[in-house]
């Protein structure tokens, strides 16, 4: 019996299957490239090549398996709605045909406010009550911020030492590490130790202001770094600036318009199931820091 990972390139999936693989788990990822994966496969994972809507690649892959990490793709099309509560449905539904036992869901904070105007977050709810509709054990992990997000910064960071955000001034995040949330993943996967439906908060360590952030990044890299605070509208035209498509830049805009609103906030505790090792200045100085030196050089 094998767990299923469906997004085994990306920021969290890449690090749970190397996690899984490390503790002996076999493992079966599903890539629309092969190619992609290939380190994978060479350390004994099972692949199966094609589209998270296809259903033979969902029932190839879901055939020996006893769990699933699910995890929502980015938005990739105008339906996005439309296109990410169907495949949820439609893979939950093989999931349960075929006998897999439970199923860990990726989702965010802010997932249960629902939609519409909470921008992609806006889906996630229906997407969690897909698999709890056709699954009797499953567990909803409701992330934060992610720190590899502070990364797009960069590029300010290294021009003029600052860091945009339309996050008002004064509001506090909650920041985590993809491989936390990763871990946690992990844990849930291959723990016995819950049952049922259950939602845990992967929150990080603590809460942060950007103004707190740009303290903590001026330590990483020796010099002053600002947290300068733009309205949505601002975002959107740089959005735009960078060649993303409207419909993306509608769905990332109506996001900060609803944290501008206070609509997107935890509605979970931090607790005991939610791994929490990587501390925000840690991450600035092991990641950011080189990231921002590399970019200079």
């Amino acid at each position: 019996m094998s767990i299923v990972i469906t997004t085994p390139t990306g920021h969290i999936g890449s690090k749970l299957a190397e996690l899984l693989l490390d503790e002996g788990k076999a493992i079966t990822v599903i890539a629309r490239n092969a190619a992609k994966v290939a380190h994978l496969a060479e350390r004994g994972a099972t692949v199966v090549e094609g589209a998270l809507e296809d259903p033979a690649v969902i029932r190839k892959a879901f055939a020996n398996a006893e769990s699933v990490f699910w995890l929502n793709p980015p938005p990739a099309a105008p339906d996005f709605y439309e296109f990410s509560e169907r495949i949820a449905r439609q893979a939950a539904g093989i999931a349960r045909e075929l006998g897999v036992k439970r199923a860990v869901v990726q989702s965010s904070v802010g997932a249960q406010a629902g939609f519409p105007g909470n921008g992609p977050i806006g889906i996630l709810r229906n997407v969690e009550l897909a698999w709890q509709e056709a699954l009797g054990d499953v567990a909803v992990i409701r992330a934060g911020f992610f720190m590899e997000n502070l990364l797009l910064d960069v590029p300010t960071l290294v021009k003029d030492s600052a860091i945009y955000t339309a996050v008002p001034e004064g509001a506090s995040l909650p920041f985590v590490a993809t491989r936390d949330i990763a871990a946690t993943a992990a844990a849930l996967l291959t723990k016995r130790d819950w049952s049922g439906h259950i939602t845990v908060g992967a929150l990080g360590q603590r809460d942060f202001t950007y103004d707190e952030v740009a303290t903590l990044a001026s330590d990483a890299l020796g010099k002053p770094v600002r947290a300068i605070s733009i309205p949505v509208s601002a975002l959107r035209d740089g959005m735009r600036g960078g060649g993303l498509p409207e419909f993306v830049v509608d769905l990332y805009g109506e996001m900060y318009d609803a944290v501008v609103a206070g609509r997107i906030v935890p509605a979970e505790t931090r607790d005991g199931l939610a791994a929490a090792n990587v501390a925000l200045p840690e991450f600035l100085q092991d990641v950011l820091a080189p990231a921002v030196r590399n970019a200079v050089n």
